[in-house]
């Protein structure tokens, strides 16, 4: 269930996340935006934002149960999370 968001809170609208190795940060990227039922929206050979273009689905980790945690990182770890 979502978390209720008061008109007085603030929240990010996203985060720009830079890599050394764009094939290998696709790759992963691109697996967990699968695992959260959206994909690519927009790529260049210098970027590739996830999403869905006018809103809508996009990635956004959230913690809402212990074991939660541990599902993300076995996640990470079984797509070359160090």
């Amino acid at each position: 269930m979502p978390i209720p968001v008061s008109r007085t809170q603030t929240l990010i609208g996203y985060v720009t996340l830079g890599t050394n190795d764009m094939q290998k940060a696709a790759k992963f990227y691109d697996a967990l935006a699968k695992e959260m039922g959206t994909g690519r929206m927009m790529e260049t050979e210098k970027f590739i934002a996830h999403g869905t273009p006018g809103g809508g689905a996009s990635i956004g980790i959230g913690i809402t149960k212990p074991h939660d945690g541990n599902k993300l990182n076995a996640f990470v770890m079984e797509h070359g999370g160090q």
